[in-house]
């Protein structure tokens, strides 16, 4: 219970900081229906989440934390795009299984 309790108090800042990101979007672009504003806070508030779980180890101040999270969920799906672009590359760029020791086309040609 105490690790349930603490996971929310962890997340809950981010959560609410990405739904008001959110919010200011929406106040800036408007809706057409509930259904979109849902839509929007509900990714805005995991874009929040999500960006507070990347940067919660990192040297910034809280309040420059706050002010991250919050513009990433202003910025709602584009952000999340973003991480993935970026895992992508660097998913392309992880060395393979055994990367840094012989191929074994390698090691019959050198027996040759």
């Amino acid at each position: 219970m105490d690790n349930l309790r603490s996971l929310i108090e962890g997340i809950l800042p981010a959560f609410l900081l990405g739904v008001f990101g959110g919010f200011a979007r929406v106040g800036r672009y408007g809706i057409k229906s509930l259904r979109q504003l849902a839509g929007c806070l509900v990714v805005s508030a995991f874009a929040g989440v999500i960006v507070h779980l990347a940067i919660a180890e990192t040297s910034l101040t809280s309040s420059v934390q706050a002010a991250v999270v919050g513009v990433s969920g202003y910025s709602g799906g584009a952000i999340l795009d973003a991480f993935v672009g970026r895992i992508i590359i660097g998913i392309k760029h992880m060395p393979g299984p055994g990367a840094g020791s012989v191929s074994a086309n390698e090691d019959r040609n050198e027996k040759d």
